[in-house]
């Protein structure tokens, strides 16, 4: 059950970092969730093969979220830029004229 629930706020995390930032927040975000990953997991003396196991399926579910959430994040500013689009075209028309 903890394993399900590490996996799921990895993607929730991934979903955070989607709606916010360019994927390089990726590069940091795997290399600090891999190492705790790592320190919990050799603190409470789980074998090498479930470590991988684990980080693994963290990062899987951590890019997922970050899918995600940049999906959201494109899908809500296309509606934004739908409904200003006369907004838009107005401001290029005057800028234009100048």
């Amino acid at each position: 059950m903890p394993i399900a629930l590490l996996g799921i706020a990895a993607f929730l995390v991934g979903m955070a970092l989607g709606l916010f930032f360019r994927v390089f927040i990726l590069i940091p975000a795997i290399v600090v969730s891999v190492t705790a990953i790592i320190a919990f997991s050799l603190q409470f003396s789980m074998t090498y093969g479930a470590i991988i196991l684990v980080a693994a399926m963290a990062v899987a579910a951590l890019q997922m979220g970050y899918l995600a959430g940049a999906s959201i994040a494109v899908l809500t500013t296309k509606s934004k830029a739908r409904k200003n689009r006369s907004d838009v075209e107005t401001a290029m028309r005057r800028a234009s004229r100048r």
